[in-house]
Formats: C-alpha cells, structure tokens, sequence
C-alpha cells in the first residue's frame, strides 16, 4: 500500500473515510484485474460471471472515488473559507 495524501481541512472522521476509500480500491484493482483477465476464459461460463463481476467492480470503484472526490472537494471549500 501506498502512503495516502489526505486532503487538509477533512475532520479526523472524514480523513479516515478517505483514507478508507482510496486504499480499498488500491487494494481491490488487484483482484478486479484477474477478473477482467477471465472474461476471456474459454469456459463461457466462467467468462460471463466474470464480466459480470469485473463490470461490477468498475462501477463500485467508480462510487468510491466519487466519494472520495466528494471528501477532497469538502476539505476545498473549508480551505477557502466557504
């Protein structure tokens, strides 16, 4: 795992959640990585689960960056004085 940047301004909370987020997707590319890899099975079988899964992984790491994005532009308007 990397060292997380947390953006300044988040409250002790936030800052956990945030850093919460962006290691579970770091930590979970790995996994979508071989799923993506075994929508080419020549099982079909096995290659439609898998798509299924990888496209759900996509969409999952997809709301928690959103999410995380979300916190970044919180810990922004607070730095600005908004």
């Amino acid at each position: 795992m990397t060292d997380i940047d947390v953006p300044h301004g988040l409250s002790t909370s936030e800052a956990d959640l945030y850093r919460h987020l962006m290691t579970h997707v770091e930590f979970e590319s790995s996994m979508a990585d071989k799923y993506e890899l075994l929508t080419e099975s020549q099982s079909e079988y096995v290659a439609f689960l898998a798509a299924l899964i990888a496209e759900d992984e996509r969409r999952h790491h997809h709301l928690y960056d959103q999410w995380a994005e979300s916190l970044r532009g919180i810990a922004e308007l607070r730095a600005t004085g908004l």
